[in-house]
């Protein structure tokens, strides 16, 4: 037992559907659990079902919607947030750090941006031709250069504060080319929005026409 506990601590794959399946024990269940001592156990499920899949609908046409990314082909201010975004994901390869394998292109803090540029990113739909939100699911990939120049230090006089580093004059501009493919990514909040929906419809069908059927079974009654 305590090795298995212990498996469970460490593998984040198990503890990560331990927590999803208590999450859905302990929220839809106990919903569940009420409706199905107040209005019987098949017609709780119904309206379990229903309320879930209206509210998933609703959390997956938001998650759908509002999504956005760069695209086109711009040159970056070097104060711009993707430059410095860039910048820290660039820095492990230009300087890697101690005990990690890789061409050590400059020392800690030894290299300043000259220039940054990117293309790409761009948003567009089925056979491109529903290019606007929200049927713009697919991206193509976003590509960005950061060129980096070995640095100096100017000397500066007693009294005057330091002066920012400056690119060495002669000094080679190394290029780092950064990737990010987002692919399809609003593909996934789009299909749980459509079949949370399509399960809802279901769902409230199926509780309109057992409306339906018991108000005509009422209605047989009286008469």
């Amino acid at each position: 037992m305590r090795f298995v506990l212990a498996g469970i601590t460490w593998d984040p794959n198990i503890r990560g559907a331990l927590v999803v399946l208590t999450a859905i024990v302990l929220l839809p269940g106990t919903v569940y659990m009420v409706l199905a001592t107040d209005v019987g156990a098949r017609l709780g499920l119904l309206l379990a079902l229903t309320g879930l899949f209206g509210w998933m609908s609703i959390m997956g046409i938001t998650w759908w919607a509002l999504a956005g990314f760069p695209g086109g082909w711009k040159q970056l201010a070097l104060e711009d947030k993707e430059t410095t975004e860039a910048l820290a994901a660039a820095d492990p390869i230009l300087v890697p750090p101690a005990g990690e394998p890789g061409r050590k292109y400059f020392e800690t803090g030894g290299y300043v941006v000259v220039g940054a540029f990117d293309i790409g990113g761009e948003r567009y739909g089925p056979f491109h031709a529903l290019n606007f939100r929200p049927f713009n699911l697919w991206h193509t990939p976003h590509y960005l250069v950061l060129q980096v120049q070995r640095s100096f230090k100017p000397e500066t006089l007693p009294g005057q504060s330091a002066a920012a580093p400056r690119p060495a004059p002669g000094a080679p501009v190394v290029s780092v080319i950064l990737v990010r493919d987002l692919g399809a990514l609003r593909r996934e909040p789009a299909l749980v929005a459509l079949s949370s929906l399509a399960l809802f419809s279901v769902c409230a069908s199926t509780l309109h026409r057992r409306d339906k059927e018991a108000m005509k079974a009422r209605a047989e009654v009286t008469t």
